[in-house]
């Protein structure tokens, strides 16, 4: 399972099942990994000028 989300910047969260050799659930592990740079950078706005401190102003912007 993934999602986004914004928070003043873009997270994107994968969550997994953590099973045990019989698959038997055991719980979840959940990764954020902050996207911000990674979706400025491939709109092509970085290049343009977008101020490193203005990215999560921009980004919100582009929703």
């Amino acid at each position: 399972m993934a999602a986004q989300i914004v928070v003043g910047v873009r997270y994107r969260l994968s969550a997994n099942p953590v099973l045990d050799t019989a698959g038997t659930r055991l719980g979840s592990v959940v990764e954020w990994a902050d996207v911000t740079d990674q979706l400025v950078a491939e709109s092509g706005k970085l290049a343009s000028g977008c101020p490193h401190q203005d990215r999560a102003r921009w980004l919100r912007h582009q929703s």
